[in-house]
């Protein structure tokens, strides 16, 4: 998968679920709706829609910023 592809899956599940963008470096931090953020890596892995969606699931990854 391309990171622009990539990228477009993000906006898309952010999209769906309300999520804001706070800022974007190596690693995209989105604001949910109910005030807990997740974290999702620009580069993805072979496996990372599945994990952003169990992450959106759970609610929140930790940011440590």
């Amino acid at each position: 998968m391309t990171s622009r592809a990539w990228d477009r899956i993000v906006q898309a599940e952010m999209r769906r679920v309300g999520g804001v963008l706070l800022r974007a470096n190596k690693h995209q931090v989105y604001r949910l709706p109910d005030g807990r953020r997740v974290t999702v890596a620009c580069s993805p892995g072979d496996r990372a829609i599945f994990y952003l969606r169990r992450d959106i699931r759970r609610g929140a990854i930790p940011v440590s910023c």
